[in-house]
Parts: structure tokens; sequence; C-alpha cells
């Protein structure tokens, strides 16, 4: 018998191959996960992370041990093409399962909710102070925002209103949010046709939005940004969330973590709730917000707010760069030092009844107290900067019957916040004056 006849066939790959190409993807999450930490992001769901996290190192792991056992790294080495194959295969059809979520399924974009998606809510008049009983519609458009489609002439005039969710008002119907109440005061009269596109989240901030004007498509195609903002950077402060404005790993943008965070947020209620049905909120209603204290005491407001002031500075810089006009509004706010006692029970973050707050900087008066920083902060901040602003807290913050719960405005709150706005955008706003303003 020959010796090439008794030969054991040997690999023509690499050693190194099979090994490199099962530690690729392991290592390439945490890395892209570090990279984000070190830029400031916090993750709104970190258990899932921390499962990430779990999981690429157990694969680190396994890779490991099988490396220090012969047969086993006989196999690695032998297979090592076969296996970089395989991964190269898992890798793509991930590719193609993001693409299929985000244009079959349409999952929502960055700063966004599903396009064409439309839900329906029956809110409850008794638990939702002067919202209407009857059904109401939140309908998203094309682009994902409530609103019309965006209009394809040049003569109308855009305005884009960003903020959180007193922005989005998402119990409301679609005709009586403030930006559609808007839209249509300011095409009451003769003249120039006006859109108001309503990109409202929930859940966002102004690190969120800036981000988006750095980088979305829909921002740079319109004339003006009007932006009512305050509330959500001191929430997502006292929850310790971070203020969005640093993008979160490669990973963690997918669709299919996308729906997982869904699942875990709303489904479990960890983390950020998205409420399609309004029963997780009718809970919060009921039992208060949950809010950790915190372990130091009170928050560093200084801090947040020094934060605050930085990024609407860069947001009135990036606009300007887009050649888009910014106009901010202050937060109104239910808040006050003095409250009637109905007032007192929609309260959910300065909960009193019936399961009082613990914590002394959660009352309705110490919260007014801080919101009037934020607004105080965002109105010396664009005098600075000759930024345009509006006051709608000052009219509007403890107003009793325009809020139904610490600061999401009811119908007639919406009617109220419209047609301040629209006073003030007749008075100082004009298709020529769009972009650049000095």
């Amino acid at each position: 018998m020959s010796d090439a006849s008794s030969t054991a066939p040997r690999s023509t790959s690499k050693p190194w191959i099979g090994p490199a190409a099962l530690l690729a993807v392991p290592i390439a999450a945490v890395a892209d996960t570090w990279l984000a930490f070190r830029r400031g992001w916090q993750a709104d769901s970190p258990m899932i992370v921390q499962a990430a996290m779990a999981a690429a190192l157990m694969v680190a792991v396994v890779v490991l041990v099988a490396l220090a056992i012969g047969p086993l790294r006989r196999a690695l080495v032998f297979r090592g093409s076969q296996i970089a194959l395989i991964v190269l295969g898992c890798v793509l059809g991930w590719g193609i399962a993001e693409a299929g979520l985000r244009y079959v399924f349409r999952l929502p974009a960055f700063h966004r909710r599903s396009p064409g998606v439309v839900y329906h809510f029956k809110p409850d008049p008794f638990e939702m102070y002067k919202v209407s009983g009857e059904d109401t519609r939140t309908t998203y458009n094309a682009l994902g925002i409530r609103g019309d489609e965006l209009p394809e002439d040049d003569d109308t005039y855009r305005i884009l209103a960003i903020g959180g969710s007193t922005t989005e008002c998402l119990y409301l119907d679609d005709t009586e949010t403030w930006p559609a109440r808007l839209q249509q005061q300011l095409n009451s009269g003769e003249g120039t046709r006006y859109w108001v596109g309503n990109a409202g989240h929930g859940d966002l901030a102004t690190g969120h939005h800036l981000r988006w004007i750095r980088s979305g498509r829909l921002p740079r195609e319109c004339d003006c940004l009007l932006l009512l903002v305050g509330v959500n950077d001191l929430m997502r402060y006292l929850l310790r969330l971070d203020d969005g404005e640093q993008p979160p790993p490669l990973w963690y943008r997918s669709g299919m973590v996308l729906l997982l965070r869904d699942f875990w947020n709303g489904k479990l209620q960890h983390g950020i709730v998205w409420d399609t049905t309004g029963e997780k909120l009718l809970g919060i209603h009921r039992r208060g917000f949950p809010i950790p204290p915190w372990p130091e005491g009170e928050p560093t407001w200084d801090v947040a707010i020094d934060g605050y002031q930085r990024r609407i500075r860069a947001i009135h810089e990036a606009a300007r760069a887009a050649g888009v006009r910014v106009v901010f509004a202050t937060q109104p706010v239910l808040w006050d030092d003095y409250l009637s006692p109905d007032a007192e029970k929609r309260l959910c973050i300065a909960r009193v009844d019936p399961y009082p707050r613990k914590w002394d900087y959660l009352t309705a008066a110490n919260l007014r107290t801080i919101i009037d920083r934020y607004n105080e902060a965002l109105e010396t901040t664009c005098d600075e900067i000759q930024a345009d602003w509006i006051d709608a807290a000052l009219p509007l913050s403890g107003m009793e019957a325009y809020f139904y719960d610490d600061y999401h405005l009811n119908e007639d709150g919406c009617r109220a916040m419209a047609d301040l706005v629209a006073e003030w955008m007749r008075e100082h706003l004009s298709p020529s004056q769009s972009g650049t303003t000095d």
C-alpha cells in the first residue's frame, strides 16, 4: 500500500479560520457595545444588553474550551472553511431578516412609529380628565408620524412638530392633537398653505431630537422645526436614562432586537412602556408611575440643566446648518403649589392619592420648581443664541382644565396650545423667514 493512500486527509484552510470565524461575531458585538458606552450611551432596556453580552461571553468561552480539547480543536481546524461559511451565512441571513422586518413588516425607523399603523383607543373620561370616551384614532402616515402626508408642492410651508408624548398626544383623536389644530388654525385664512407634521415620540428627549435633526432626512425637508421640550429631559434624568444624544450599538438598533425590546418593555412592563391599548396607562394612573428613589437623595439638577442647555444650542446649530428655521416652546405642566383635590388625584409622577410619594422632590410643588428651571434655561439659552421661542408654560401651567395628568394636555389643553402657537406664528413666522435667522 502506498504512503499516499494511508495518509489522513488534511485541511487546506488556515488553522485559525474556524476559531476566528466563531469568535468574530461576539467580539464585534462586545466592541460595538463598549464603544457605545464610551460615547455615553445607556440602554433603556439594560437586561437585553446584559443578556446579549452574556451570550457573547458564553460563545467565546465555548470556543476557547474547544481549543483546549484535542479532538474538538482538530475539528475546528479541519472544518475551518466550512465553519467560516456557516458564520457568514448566518450574518447574511440576519441581514435579510432585517430587510424583511423593515420593509415588509414596516418596523419603525429611529424617532418614528411604524408607517401606516392605526391605533384605536377608548379612553376612560374618569381616568383621563376631559378626554372624550368615544373611539379615537391615532394614525401614522407613510413617514411614521401623525398628520397628513408630506406635501410634494413647494408652495406649502412645512412645519414639523418635534417632542415627546406631549406633542404626540397619543390618546387623543387625530383631529384633536395640538399640531393638528395648529394646522387647521394656520390654514383658516387666505394665502400660504401650511402643513404641520406631528413627530412627537413618547419616550424621546432633546438628545434624540438632536441626533435626528443631524442625520434624518425629514427634518431637512421642512421649513420650520417646532420643538416642545423639557419634561422628557427631566423624566429621563429622574429615571437615570441617557439623554439620547449618542447612538446605541449597531446590533441594538436591529429589527429583531426592537421586537424583543417591545416585548420586554410592553408585555413585561420593564423600562419604557409602549402602551398600544391604554390599559397600562390606566394602571399607572391608579398606582402612580414607578420611579425608584435616588440613593444620594435628590438628583443633582444643575448637572441635568447644564446638559439640557448644551443640547438646545446644538439643536439650533444643527437646524441652521441644514437651512431650517427652529422654534422652541416651553413645557406647560399641571404641577403647581396649590392644586384642588380633584386635580391632585390625576397626578402620576407627583402621586398624592391613594399612594403618596415617599420622596420630597416628587411633590407637585417641587416638580413645578424644577420644570420652571428647565423652561427658564430654555428661554435664557434661546436669548443668548438668538433663537425663537414661544412661552407656552406661563399661560398654561397649573391650569387644571387643560391636563389629564401631570403634563399631558387634554382636548381643551390642545385647543389652547394650538391657539397660542398659531397666534405667535402669525405674528413672527412667514414663509420668507424660513432657514437661518439672526
